[in-house]
């Protein structure tokens, strides 16, 4: 699942990266830059504050899952009979959701499109669209059993990001801007 990002308009993050494809002949390190702050600043940060980048607190486990077993060996749970047993409780691991092996949270990365004029985020893993639960992905809207654990920002009205995201892009920007005088 990936959220693409297209800076349109006439808001200040165009025209900071206007004046950086100016500067060093193409939008690309702007886009890298925007890749790597919603990644570093919004995406990896939800998974440690169990939070979305909106601020959203992710509903914590249920009992059930912290008692589940996890299948597992002798060698790679330190348990003696964890294969006869079916492995470690869950709850032994972190009671934090989606952190248990770190793979979907160390599977995020952004990529720039060939143009520059864009930059996409997200994973490779197609499960996370269950807890992403974006709109219009298809998935009917707070059904199911997964409840939603979203670490990708999400689009306002009209596609837009949130204005304080919009607006910490702006900042990063300008000082990488500065930073090429």
């Amino acid at each position: 699942m990936r959220l693409s990002v297209t800076v349109s308009g006439t808001n200040g993050v165009k025209g900071i990266i206007s004046k950086i494809a100016a500067k060093v002949g193409e939008p690309r390190p702007a886009m890298q830059l925007i890749g790597q702050t919603l990644l570093d600043d919004y995406v990896l940060p939800s998974f440690k504050n169990q939070r979305s980048p909106d601020g959203a607190k992710w509903p914590p486990l249920k009992r059930s899952t912290l008692d589940s077993l996890v299948p597992g060996t002798a060698e790679t749970t330190g348990v003696p009979g964890a294969a006869e047993a079916g492995g470690r409780r869950r709850w032994t691991y972190s009671e934090l959701a989606l952190v248990r092996r770190r793979l979907l949270r160390n599977s995020f990365n952004y990529d720039v499109a060939g143009d520059g004029q864009s930059v996409s985020i997200g994973t490779p893993f197609a499960f996370f669209k269950y807890h992403q639960q974006m709109p219009n992905s298809g998935l009917p809207a707070g059904k199911g059993i997964i409840p939603k654990r979203a670490a990708l920002p999400e689009p306002q009205g009209g596609g837009q990001l949130k204005g304080s995201i919009m607006s910490d892009l702006a900042s990063v920007l300008s000082s990488y801007l500065e930073d090429q005088a």
